[in-house]
């Protein structure tokens, strides 16, 4: 299967996203911003990751959500 990614998300502060690099969407949260344009995110399941202007979240398109923050974000539910 061919996976398609949205486009960048302007503005993303938590949700589902791809940041670029990472394998999966995961269910992100903004822990910190500069006003440089980069951001650190920390997601459900752990991992961290930071943007900047040039390297922006993505939609999650058709690829399949991470197990381990779909199952943290059903159960906060």
């Amino acid at each position: 299967m061919i996976h398609f990614s949205g486009g960048p998300i302007a503005d993303f502060i938590t949700g589902w996203a791809i940041i670029p690099f990472r394998r999966n969407p995961h269910h992100w949260k903004q822990i910190h911003a500069n006003l440089e344009g980069e951001a650190l995110y920390q997601s459900k399941c752990g991992l961290k990751a930071v943007t900047t202007n040039g390297v922006q979240p993505l939609g999650i398109g058709n690829f399949t959500k991470c197990r381990k923050c779909l199952a943290a974000t059903v159960n906060k539910a």
